[in-house]
């Protein structure tokens, strides 16, 4: 089963093929500053760290910002963040201080459990910053109308 299961962008890159989305670019979709977040286990666990970033970067409305410590964890780990909720909340705070001083639109990663917990914290401080899923960017940066 493990060699016949992928992570997005392994899944785009090595499987398909693609390392280029210029050719999917949109003519009406806005250009939006981003930030990538590497989460722990796509770069840890899985040793996935170049191919979201070369997906990101060869789309032409996207303006990608390198944040600090981007490979830095977000603080949410699974079960850590309810074992350890001061350690949890201060690695999101610093996390998202980061992510703020990028000046980005919208952060991105591909672990929707990352995005969840710092998507909550950007909430509760009132910070006009999306948290999409690098698919979910993917898809508005290449302007797909869901309504045809």
């Amino acid at each position: 089963m493990s060699t016949r299961t992928f992570e997005f962008t392994e899944y785009i890159t090595h499987k398909l093929g693609i390392f280029d989305l210029s050719p999917f670019k949109s003519e009406t979709a806005e250009r939006i500053n981003v930030t990538y977040h590497e989460s722990c286990h796509l770069n840890r666990e899985l040793g996935i760290s170049k191919e979201p970033i070369s997906l990101l970067k060869s789309l032409e409305n996207i303006n990608l910002i390198y944040m600090a410590q981007s490979e830095v964890c977000c603080g949410f780990g699974g079960t850590f963040s309810t074992k350890y909720p001061e350690i949890s909340t201060a690695m999101a705070e610093e996390k998202i201080a980061n992510v703020k001083q990028t000046g980005a639109e919208v952060v991105t990663a591909s672990d929707m459990s990352c995005l969840m917990h710092m998507g909550g914290f950007m909430i509760k401080k009132n910070l006009d910053i999306k948290s999409l899923h690098i698919a979910q960017l993917m898809d508005l940066a290449m302007g797909t109308d869901h309504k045809k």
